[in-house]
């Protein structure tokens, strides 16, 4: 039996900082795997820079937490500096953590997918499936997902590409679900508009071809 606890769209700037790390400190103290599913930085992608005092604390946080058998990530749009996927804010953390930039399927058949601008194509989709992907964990956007509470994505992969495989997908703040993409979302409101939805921390376990998700409130 294979366990995650998923988090994304942390969103960490100095701003948020402390809330961040008080997520961080539960995250770390589960005697579980932990995946954080990209937009683990806020500002990234618009200035191409990293607050250096923030990332040294991560670095010391992580090496004193966790391992690279329990902290799995994958980098978000918020996460990349450029249009060159492998241009992302977390290699430093390679050494902590193991960090999926390119799309991957594990031994225990889970399919990582990063932030790919327009998405996978069904061919990619049928290659993971094929190396025997069970479930996705992904940062990407779907169509049909709310963005926001009662705002659709328009844009994006079609659900249906992934037919037979549960998909969990950071990238939207507002937990929602269609079809078989589970959007996890965000675990405490980034911006105004989210103060009253509903927070939610997602568990995954892996019991071969068994897979059981628990949804529980956080607030």
């Amino acid at each position: 039996m294979v366990k995650y606890v998923l988090a994304s769209d942390l969103h960490l700037s100095e701003t948020t900082e402390e809330v961040v790390f008080s997520i961080l400190s539960y995250l770390a103290s589960l005697n579980t795997k932990v995946a954080i599913l990209g937009d683990f930085y806020d500002e990234v992608y618009r200035t191409s820079c990293v607050d250096v005092r923030l990332q040294n604390r991560l670095l010391s946080f992580f090496k004193a937490h966790f391992t690279k058998d329990k902290l799995f990530m994958i980098p978000g749009n918020h996460d990349q500096f450029s249009s060159y996927e492998f241009d992302h804010a977390l290699h430093c953390f390679s050494s902590v953590a193991t960090i999926y930039t390119t799309a991957q399927c594990d031994e225990d058949g889970v399919a990582w997918l990063p932030y790919k601008k327009g998405g996978y194509n069904s061919a990619e989709i049928r290659e993971l499936k094929r190396r025997g992907a069970k479930v996705v964990f992904t940062h990407n956007d779907f169509k049909y997902l709310e963005t926001r509470k009662g705002y659709l994505s328009e844009e994006g992969m079609h659900p249906s590409l992934f037919n037979g495989i549960k998909v969990f997908n950071g990238h939207y703040h507002f937990p929602n679900k269609h079809q078989n993409v589970q959007c996890i979302g965000s675990l405490y409101s980034v911006h105004k508009n989210e103060v009253f939805d509903q927070k939610v921390l997602v568990t995954v376990e892996l019991h071969g071809d068994i897979i059981q998700t628990s949804i529980k409130n956080v607030r």
